[in-house]
């Protein structure tokens, strides 16, 4: 019996660690499917009113805008914690299982740098838009509380 070790596997040996992976992958998984479901059924409402009412639903473009940003950046973190973000495979396909350990030691130290600043950068914005003000012209809510969630998804990636 031989023990292989899957690259888009958590690490073991930590119980801890993987409730924490495991709620967060759920967690990250449920708000992936209900804004697309939200995004899906306010397009399919927006059709059905311009359509056979003659009317348009003011905030159906802001309310799709805020779950596609949702959506990017949950997906962004989602996909990275499976192992299934964009990468070039060609080089890592040939080393050995030491050098591929290695490669994608550097890959997640890489993509955990990229996510952090990532994630100042969001955290910069949603305090600009905090301090002017800024609301949504159909919906008249305040801007930051929808960009808060894009502030904080990026670390978790």
């Amino acid at each position: 019996m031989t023990n292989q070790c899957n690259d888009n596997d958590p690490p073991r040996g930590r119980p801890a660690f993987d409730r924490i992976f495991q709620a967060l992958q759920t967690l990250e998984e449920r708000v992936l499917a209900a804004s697309i479901l939200i995004i899906a059924a306010v397009t399919v409402a927006n059709v059905f009113f311009r359509a056979v009412l003659n009317s348009s639903l003011t905030f159906a473009e802001e309310l799709s805008q805020a779950f596609i940003i949702v959506v990017t950046f949950v997906g962004l973190s989602y996909a990275a914690s499976q192992g299934r973000h964009i990468r070039m495979s060609a080089l890592y396909d040939q080393l050995p299982t030491t050098g591929r350990r290695l490669l994608m030691s550097l890959i997640a130290a890489s993509t955990a740098a990229l996510m952090f600043l990532l994630a100042a950068y969001s955290m910069q914005y949603v305090h600009t838009v905090y301090v002017l003000g800024t609301r949504s012209p159909a919906m008249n809510v305040p801007y930051w509380p929808c960009s808060a969630p894009t502030a904080t998804s990026p670390p978790f990636g």
